[in-house]
C-alpha cells in the first residue's frame, strides 16, 4: 500500500495544500447553472498543469546485456529512463550504499537537467528472528518501465538477484507532498510478493508486465473492459482477497466507471480513449470520522464530510474533476462546535467545557477555491445547489468473479 495511506484523510491533505484550481472541469458536456459556472471560474483563474509526455506504445526496457547491468559493490550503472511525468531527458542511476551497520544496500537516483528528482533505496523489508531489516539487490540484470499502477504515471520495475534468490521490484512512484521533499520510488513488497508467487522461475520484464497489465496491452487499451480487467487484476494482487469492485457513471459518458475500494480506502478509475485514468487513488477514510466519499452521478464531482478533535471542528468540500483528471477542490465550509474565544483555531480545554459547550453559538466559515472570489453568502448557495443534485456512496460490493461476470 503506497504512502499515500498513512494520512488522516484525504480531504484534509486538499485542505491543508490550499485551494487547488484547475484550467476545467470535466463535468457535463451540456451541463448548465453550478457546473458551467464553475468551469468557467476555473478557466478564468489560468490554473495550466504541465503536459505530460505520451505514453510509449509499449512499456520502456533496459537494453540486451550478456551479463548482469549491476553488481553490488560494482560500478555505478547508468541509464535513459523515459517516465512519462518526468519526459525526455531523464537519467536513472543504480549505486551501492554502505549502511551504518555495514550492509550494502542497492539505491536508485533519478534526475533531470542536473538536477535529483528521486533517491532511496531499492530494498525488500523481510522478517528475520522476529526483527524487519532490509534486503537489496545483490545483482540487476533488467530494469523497465510502465505505469504498473494505473495512476497515470510511470513506475520502475527491477528483476535480479537477492540473498533470496530472483525477485522483482515493483517501485511506484509517489509525488512529493511538499517541495521541501523529492518525490518517490518505493518498491510494494506485497505486490512483487504476489507476482513472485504467480510467475515462479519464469521471473522477467516481459512476464511480469504482461501479470500487471494483461497479454494485450500495447500502451493503450482496446476497450474499458480490457482496461478494467487489468485494474482489477492489479487490486487483487496488492489487496488480496477483501478488495471489492462497483461499477458506477462518475463522469458524464455512457461508459461505466470502476471503483476498487478496501475497508478504510477506495480508488476510481475511468476509461477514455484507450487510457485508463484514476481521478481518486487510494484515497483514505475512516480516521477522524471520514465515511467514505461520495459522488453526484455524471458530474465528475465528489463530496466529503470529515472532523476532527471528536467532532469539534468539522468539514465538508465538494470536489471536482479537472482536464487532467484530477479532483480539484471546489467549495468547502469549516464548522465549529465551540466558540473559539482566542482565534487559534484549535479547541482548548477552557472552551470545551461542559459548561462552554452549552453556551457556545459555534460558527460556519464558507471557502471558495475556484478563483472566483465568491463571498461565503454566494458559497454557500453553491453548495447547497450541488448538495440537492444528490449523492451516492463511492465503494464497491462484487467480487473479483462477479466484476469479471460484469466485463465478459
Amino acid at each position: 500500500m503506497r504512502k499515500r495511506i498513512f494520512l488522516c484523510s484525504a480531504i484534509l491533505a486538499l485542505l491543508a495544500a490550499g485551494c487547488a484550481q484547475a484550467s476545467d472541469v470535466k463535468g457535463s458536456e451540456n451541463g448548465q447553472g453550478i457546473f458551467e459556472e464553475v468551469n468557467n471560474a476555473l478557466k478564468t483563474e489560468g490554473f495550466n498543469k504541465e503536459e505530460s509526455t505520451e505514453i510509449p506504445e509499449t512499456p520502456e526496457e533496459s537494453k540486451t546485456s550478456e551479463g548482469p547491468l549491476w553488481t553490488k559493490g560494482g560500478a555505478d550503472y547508468t541509464m535513459d529512463a523515459p517516465l512519462s511525468q518526468y519526459g525526455s531527458g531523464t537519467t536513472l542511476t543504480i549505486s551501492s550504499e554502505t549502511t551504518e551497520d555495514g550492509a550494502d544496500l542497492s539505491f536508485m537516483t533519478l534526475s533531470k537537467d542536473g538536477k535529483e528528482l528521486t533517491a532511496n533505496r531499492v530494498i525488500f523489508v523481510v522478517n528475520k528472528d522476529d526483527k524487519f531489516v532490509s534486503v537489496g539487490f545483490d545483482r540487476i540484470d533488467e530494469i523497465g518501465f510502465a505505469d504498473c499502477t494505473l495512476d497515470g504515471n510511470d513506475d520502475v520495475i527491477i528483476v535480479g538477484e537477492t540473498e533470496r534468490g530472483k525477485e522483482v521490484a515493483i517501485c511506484e512512484w509517489e509525488k512529493r507532498y511538499s517541495e521541501e521533499y523529492n518525490d518517490s520510488f518505493y518498491s510494494n513488497d506485497t505486490l512483487s510478493e504476489s507476482l513472485e508467487k504467480m510467475l515462479g522461475n519464469d521471473l522477467s520484464l516481459s512476464t511480469v508486465t504482461k501479470a500487471l497489465l494483461g497479454d494485450s496491452y500495447t500502451g493503450s487499451f482496446a476497450s474499458y473492459k480490457d482496461a478494467y480487467k487489468a485494474a482489477a487484476n492489479l487490486a487483487k494482487l496488492k489487496y488480496g482477497e477483501e478488495v471489492k469492485f462497483g461499477l458506477v457513471y462518475f463522469n458524464d459518458d455512457d461508459t461505466p466507471d470502476l471503483v476498487v475500494s478496501l475497508p478504510g480506502m477506495v480508488s476510481l478509475y475511468l476509461y477514455e480513449n484507450g487510457s485508463i485514468h484514476s481521478p481518486i487513488y487510494e484515497w483514505p477514510y475512516g480516521a477522524g470520522g471520514n465515511a467514505g466519499y461520495d459522488m453526484i452521478t455524471k458530474r465528475a464531482t465528489v463530496s466529503n464530510f470529515d472532523q476532527d478533535y471528536a467532532g469539534m471542528i468539522y468539514y465538508e468540500s465538494y470536489m471536482i474533476m479537472d482536464e487532467n483528471y484530477e479532483m480539484q477542490t471546489a467549495y468547502y465550509l469549516e464548522g465549529y462546535n465551540f466558540d473559539d474565544l482566542n482565534d487559534n483555531g484549535i479547541p482548548d480545554p477552557e472552551e470545551t467545557t461542559d459548561e462552554a459547550i452549552e453556551k457556545a453559538q459555534g460558527k460556519i466559515k464558507y471557502v471558495d477555491c475556484t478563483g472566483a472570489n465568491l463571498s461565503e453568502a454566494e458559497v454557500e448557495k453553491k453548495m447547497k445547489e450541488l448538495a440537492d443534485f444528490g449523492t451516492e456512496w463511492i465503494g464497491g460490493e462484487m467480487s473479483y468473479e462477479e466484476l469479471l461476470g460484469k466485463l465478459n
